[in-house]
């Protein structure tokens, strides 16, 4: 990973959350046994010689539960933006250095002509949340699509 940015999934590796059972809304702690921090003698035990959870795994834990929470945020955030039809699927083409041409689909975005055609109460009420930061933030980012592919492309020449 070479961003400034890691996302928090990745940084709660080698933990992740998934459902208890197929089809449940419980949620359990699992664990990749196969990553590279996970198996005997690795420089981040997960329990003490007296059985208690170390600080590396006291502070996986919190992580982990700050993780949770944040998803339920964005959940209840992506909600609101259909409820208020923010939402639209977007294509995205991309010209490659090369002349050839790549299609991305399935991406969703903010619909910036719905947004700004809002009522006010509407407005009002995304900037009484604090949502308005997240809505431009979102905005923002679809313009960094052009570095990503100029840095995709450095790494296939590579």
């Amino acid at each position: 990973w070479t961003a400034p940015y890691m996302p928090q999934s990745m940084r709660n590796a080698p933990f992740s959350i998934g459902q208890k059972e197929q089809g449940s809304e419980e949620l359990a702690v699992c664990i990749d046994e196969n990553h590279p921090l996970v198996g005997k003698d690795k420089e981040y035990p997960l329990f003490d010689e007296q059985g208690q959870q170390t600080e590396f795994l006291q502070s996986r834990a919190k992580s982990i539960a700050s993780y949770i929470n944040d998803t339920q945020q964005s959940i209840k955030f992506v909600e609101m933006l259909e409820q208020k039809g923010l939402l639209a699927p977007r294509d995205m083409q991309i010209k490659m250095k090369n002349g050839e041409e790549l299609t991305i689909n399935g991406i969703f975005g903010i619909n910036e002509e719905k947004l700004n055609t809002l009522s006010n109460e509407d407005f009002n009420q995304l900037r009484e949340q604090g949502l308005l930061a997240p809505i431009y933030a979102q905005l923002f980012s679809m313009q960094q699509i052009h570095r990503l592919t100029a840095k995709y492309m450095q790494q296939v020449k590579g």
